[in-house]
């Protein structure tokens, strides 16, 4: 709950910051995650969301602003700001895990026994030759 209130915050703050205070309702309506995919695929949810917007709301907006932010830049720079400290975090912890494995898989040792179920370890080589075994010889 707390990323989506920073995610709306810094929203806000971008939107207020470019002079169109006025979008933060309808900009905060975007789903996160629809609007990370959005980002990902290259797709600027603001041009759509301005469409379906009365004439009224976007008329009192400068041009030039309305440009920036259906413009390529702006949505992915404002979505970084909120997503950039959580994935940050998730590498951390990726990276984290995968240092504690090979530790681990480092402490296990050098010999490895192949049990088969119920018989007990397996030889690798078998002491005796099988042919004498058998009674038969190689002649």
């Amino acid at each position: 709950m707390t990323s989506q209130m920073s995610n709306q915050a810094l929203l806000s703050d971008s939107l207020t910051s470019a002079g169109a205070a006025q979008l933060i309702p309808s900009m905060s309506a975007i789903p996160p995650t629809g609007a990370l995919f959005a980002a990902f695929l290259g797709y600027n949810p603001v041009e759509m969301i301005l469409a379906g917007l009365p004439v009224a709301v976007t008329a009192g907006i400068a041009p030039a602003t309305l440009a920036l932010h259906t413009g390529v830049e702006w949505f992915p720079t404002t979505l970084a700001q909120a997503f950039m400290p959580s994935l940050a975090l998730t590498f951390y912890v990726g990276a984290a895990i995968s240092v504690i494995s090979a530790v681990l898989c480092a402490l296990r040792g050098e010999q490895y026994i192949h049990e088969v179920h119920g018989t007990g370890p397996v030889k690798a080589h078998s002491e005796q030759d099988p042919q004498e075994s058998s009674g038969k010889s190689a002649r």
